[in-house]
């Protein structure tokens, strides 16, 4: 994912839920956790999130990985 990409779903989360504030501090933050996922598979997660559920997500609802790696942490129970 690029800057550009991760800037965009933060502002799609806010638009869809508008309470969720983007601060230069939540961005300093969560740009470069997003820059190590995948960008379809994070859009695929939010979208799947957004059907049942009032609230905005964490990152940890919407993270997806190229590797592999988070579904093998989940399922290990990290």
């Amino acid at each position: 994912m690029t800057n550009e990409e991760a800037a965009e779903v933060l502002l799609t989360i806010h638009e869809i839920y508008p309470s969720y504030e983007i601060t230069e501090r939540k961005i300093k933050i969560l740009v470069p956790v997003l820059l190590q996922m995948d960008l379809a598979g994070v859009l695929k997660r939010l979208n799947e999130y957004i059907m049942t559920n009032p609230w905005p997500p964490t990152i940890s609802d919407i993270a997806s990985s190229t590797s592999g790696k988070r579904s093998v942490e989940k399922n290990a129970g990290v």
